[in-house]
């Protein structure tokens, strides 16, 4: 019994470690669909996340490279460095597809999570693009303090008093 309990482990410990080089070596081919997957498999999904990263960066597809960082979100552990560089990523792009302005309220929902995504991840700026293209007046104006952007935090709220002024009248 004992025994059986020492080969599990041993098994364990080195068979992921062969899974490890199995994943490292499909990466340096090129394959990191294989790499993601076997790092996956191994339990480093860190690793796993930062290759789907990789293969996002890739992508000439939007779309796709949407759904490689949205995975790579789903699979890092809250906290890490690679999953907070997916959800940057993915915020980004979401800002960059959206760029000539949000038309219906679902795109506007998805501008204004992205622009607390990243206002959560400490990147004010990009949050205040994502609260501006949503029309989130009272996001961007957070954002904008946050980032320190006194000016255009004046141009903003100057922006909206004339409205509230023009609606008074």
């Amino acid at each position: 019994m004992l025994k059986d309990c020492a080969v599990g482990v041993f098994e364990r410990f080195f068979g992921k470690a062969k899974d490890v080089r199995a994943a490292r070596r499909a990466e340096l081919r090129g394959d990191l669909e294989t790499a993601a997957e076997a790092y996956g498999l191994a339990g480093a999904p860190e690793e796993a996340a930062r290759v789907m990263i990789l293969r996002g960066d890739a992508e000439t597809d939007a779309r796709v490279r949407m759904r490689h960082y949205t995975q790579a979100v789903a699979t890092d552990p809250e906290g890490h460095p690679v999953r907070d560089d997916a959800r940057r990523k993915r915020a980004a792009l979401l800002v960059a597809h959206f760029g000539g302005g949000a038309t219906s309220e679902a795109r506007r929902r998805e501008l204004r999570e992205a622009g607390k995504e990243l206002l959560d991840l400490g990147d004010a700026k990009n949050a205040a693009a994502a609260y501006k293209l949503a029309g989130d007046a009272e996001g961007e104006a957070k954002a904008l303090a946050q980032a320190g952007d006194v000016e255009s935090l004046e141009a903003l709220l100057g922006a909206e008093q004339q409205k509230e002024d023009a609606e008074r009248e």
